[in-house]
């Protein structure tokens, strides 16, 4: 059975996968949309992946999603800063 082949288990996977097809063009994109215990953070129709750790955010990889798109790494670290209470 092929990935393209693979049952989804869930439509936010489904979702992350759709968009790893058509835009994900780098080695760890595939990762960022299985990869177990990730958090996902959406900006229109892209996204990063991230896992937070010891009160630490680290992102996968780079965003995937539309090559025009990559305003979500700005939104997450602004979603961050507010968050965490960063100045």
């Amino acid at each position: 059975m092929s990935v393209a082949d693979s049952p989804i288990t869930d439509e936010a996977q489904a979702r992350r996968l759709a968009v790893v097809r058509q835009f994900g063009t780098f080695t760890q994109a595939y990762s960022t949309a299985v990869q177990p215990h990730l958090e996902h953070f959406w900006h229109a129709d892209s996204y990063v992946a991230y896992r937070r750790k010891w009160g630490v955010s680290c992102v996968l990889a780079d965003p995937v999603g539309p090559p025009d798109g990559h305003e979500v790494n700005c939104d997450y670290l602004s979603a961050r800063r507010t968050s965490r209470g960063w100045a």
